[in-house]
């Protein structure tokens, strides 16, 4: 298991994204504690590194390439207890489409791993998106 190597929340929770953006699915989970707690509101809520990988794994299968720009980051405290909020815009590629869902997200870091994960999206809008996979 990998431990990020930072001194900050924020640099966790940057370090996490990254590992998204390069569908490193196996580094994205080494920065969660092993007891995570990740709420995709408005999805269930799931637990623990198995619980994570259940939803990641088939979200981001069908895509090439995903981006996730954060406009805004608010974060405090440092890896060892520290809070990040972040405003994104989450892209997805597959193929020639590209899909946007923005999304603000809730991160607890303590101990260099991320404890609490929560995304806030509108489901009605990714479902939206979802439909220009389809007409394509």
């Amino acid at each position: 298991m990998v431990t990020p190597m930072s001194s900050s929340a924020a640099d966790v929770v940057t370090s996490f994204i990254a590992a998204c953006e390069r569908l490193d699915l196996d580094a994205a989970i080494d920065h969660m504690s092993a007891d995570v707690e990740y709420w995709n509101v408005p999805m269930e809520k799931v637990y623990g590194h198995d619980g994570v990988r259940g939803v990641l794994e088939p979200f981001l299968g069908p895509f090439e390439e995903i981006e996730w720009p954060v406009s805004h980051m608010v974060a405090e405290g440092t890896a060892e207890s520290g809070t990040v909020f972040t405003e994104r815009v989450d892209r997805f590629r597959a193929g020639d489409v590209w899909l946007e869902l923005p999304v603000a997200g809730m991160f607890l870091v303590r101990g260099g791993k991320i404890t609490v994960w929560r995304d806030y999206f509108d489901l009605n809008g990714f479902m939206g998106e979802m439909g220009k996979l389809s007409a394509s």
